[in-house]
């Protein structure tokens, strides 16, 4: 797989953004209709933070982060999953992705101390 140009790259970003209100992007990136490597590419937006997060009907949980990298916030997904099914078994209907917010406006991940150690 080839990257985008810049062009193409910038293109698809406003056709999402012109599709999904920023708030939709910013709150929840859990929609398979979004490609997450556009979103994190390095011209989109270079100050995001990143987090694991789960979605139980209309509530979000920030789970873990604020992390650096969409890459970091995806290989903390699983582990994230499996800590929390373990606290509270109804996580097994949950679904567990990542989301990103504009840097240092997030809140801190509830298991940060269990998976970032």
């Amino acid at each position: 797989m080839t990257p985008a140009s810049t062009t193409e790259t910038e293109a698809r970003i406003k056709e999402i953004e012109r599709k999904y209100p920023r708030r939709f992007l910013e709150r929840s990136l859990h929609s398979d209709a979004i490609d997450w490597r556009l979103l994190t590419a390095p011209n989109a937006e270079p100050a995001r933070d990143f987090y694991v997060t789960v979605i139980r009907g209309k509530r979000t949980g920030w789970l873990v982060g604020p992390l650096p990298t969409h890459e970091a916030a995806l290989a903390r997904v699983e582990a994230a999953r499996t800590e929390a099914c373990r606290i509270d078994p109804w996580c097994d209907f949950d679904a567990f992705g990542t989301s990103s917010l504009p840097r240092g406006t997030g809140p801190t991940g509830k298991l940060n101390g269990k998976i970032l150690c």
